[in-house]
């Protein structure tokens, strides 16, 4: 049993993949930059024991990605 998120969780990938898709949509029309990390992490989803908390080189990755695309 999970102690710290509520076990009605909404995360899960086609739940996050419909708010993705609702974002992009959004910066499109008000022409507002978006960083795009599902390449990263739409792959690794799967990769935490309660598939929401990364405590791996997941989070890290996609950290670095954001940190590249700002700094470019």
């Amino acid at each position: 049993m999970e102690g710290a998120c509520p076990p009605t969780d909404w995360r899960s990938p086609p739940v996050i993949d419909m708010y993705n898709q609702i974002t992009k949509r959004l910066c499109e029309k008000f022409k507002i930059p978006l960083i795009e990390t599902n390449d990263i992490f739409g792959i690794m989803w799967d990769r935490a024991s309660d598939w929401r908390h990364y405590w791996d080189l997941s989070s890290e990755m996609e950290t670095m990605y954001i940190l590249d695309r700002v700094f470019a």
